[in-house]
């Protein structure tokens, strides 16, 4: 049978066995009457570094876990203070990593020894390919914007327009620098030509687009004498489907139109659109006039003659009528309390509202209300609205 003594060793030899394993052992309670030997001062010992090995763990822990805001032992241990001068230098790490992902490239390390090293050349590295990708950006930047003074060059002049339509506004919000909206002008044999699209994509792919759509018009308006809206509308959807040689490469690439003849002398609008509608108000009625479900190139395997269909629309000229075209860019975006699409059915309820408005003042609105009803959101696509008054 042990002793009394032999007991107490036990226990104490069976604590440091545990923490030997990595395991934390209770606390060895010694009876109140157990004498003061060699035996009660080991205890006292052992006792007070399980206590200070329980704190050290738990600090040594929450190191691996990256909580370096632990609040360290006070204890007397020399690896604690090693373990603290590791968790000021993770700290102090920390913040100098935080300080490269703002963009100071300039922070170094020279506290961690080998992992200085191989720290402060990936610094080098991002620095190094930062400097890169900026440069790249600045020059895509200055060649998008040469981009846009090109397309800048091919859309009408407002003057112009205005010349033509006094009563007129043109809401033009590219999402980019470039834009996949374009609007078109012309006249011709005192017939006035006006067109808002809505090309494939945005940005510069969409700016193409744009180009070919302007050009194109031009052409078929100077070139031939084509002056109905439909028949221009399938001569622009057969040039942008043999440019693109959209039967062999199966290219989709195309726009939406809306395409309007103001006849003065006959007293009539004539209207033909590609999946594009125009909406129309005189004495305040107002009629959605819509256009084909075919959009201009793309789509199709085999190009077709004819697709688009004539819809003309006479006014008195004794009445003021108000015409509006748009892309879906406007009706599309994101906003208000929920952040949903504004919608065609708003937008048309909007130009009911503000219709009686000089068109000055009509673009005015458009352009606050736009601006209240995104909030926060960013703008999702080109946006296009262009509105005339005429009679």
């Amino acid at each position: 049978m042990l002793t009394v003594a032999e007991k107490y060793i036990d226990k104490i030899t069976e604590a440091i066995y545990l923490i030997l394993k990595g395991d934390i052992p209770p606390l060895i309670v010694l009876p109140d009457d157990f004498p003061d030997n060699e035996i009660s001062q080991m205890t006292g010992y052992l006792n007070q570094f399980i206590t200070e090995y329980a704190k050290f763990s738990e600090f040594m822990y929450s190191i691996a876990r990256g909580e370096l805001d632990y609040q360290p032992p006070k204890g007397k241990m020399k690896v604690v203070q090693s373990f603290k001068s590791l968790q000021s230098n993770l700290r102090h790490l920390t913040w100098k990593t935080q300080e490269i992902a703002k963009g100071d490239f300039s922070q170094k390390v020279d506290f961690m020894g080998d992992f200085s090293k191989a720290f402060n050349q990936m610094t080098q590295q991002l620095k190094d390919t930062f400097l890169e990708i900026e440069q790249k950006n600045k020059d895509i930047t200055a060649s998008i914007a040469y981009a846009k003074r090109i397309q800048e060059a091919l859309l009408p002049q407002k003057e112009r327009i205005q010349s033509a339509l006094p009563e007129s506004f043109i809401l033009f919000k590219p999402r980019d620098i470039v834009s996949g909206d374009f609007y078109w002008f012309d006249q011709k044999d005192e017939k006035i030509f006006i067109a808002a699209a809505d090309c494939t994509g945005h940005g510069v792919p969409g700016a193409f687009m744009s180009m070919l759509g302007i050009s194109f018009l031009n052409e078929i308006l100077n070139g031939k004498v084509l002056y109905q809206p439909d028949k221009m509308l399938n001569a622009l959807n057969s040039n942008i489907f043999r440019a693109l040689k959209q039967e062999k490469t199966h290219n989709k690439d195309g726009m939406d139109i809306a395409l309007c003849m103001i006849d003065n002398q006959q007293k009539r609008v004539e209207f033909a659109g590609a999946n594009n509608f125009l909406i129309v108000i005189q004495d305040d009625n107002l009629h959605e006039i819509k256009g084909d479900r075919l959009s201009i190139g793309g789509r199709r395997r085999r190009l077709k003659e004819n697709l688009f269909t004539l819809h003309s629309h006479s006014y008195d000229i004794s009445q003021k009528t108000r015409c509006y075209m748009s892309s879906d860019g406007y009706s599309d975006q994101f906003g208000g309390d929920s952040s949903k699409k504004f919608t065609r059915k708003r937008l048309k309820q909007l130009f009911r509202t503000i219709h009686k408005e000089p068109m000055k003042n009509q673009e005015e609105i458009l352009e606050q209300n736009l601006k209240a009803w995104m909030k926060d959101e960013k703008q999702v696509d080109d946006i296009l609205v262009v509105g005339f008054e005429i009679g």
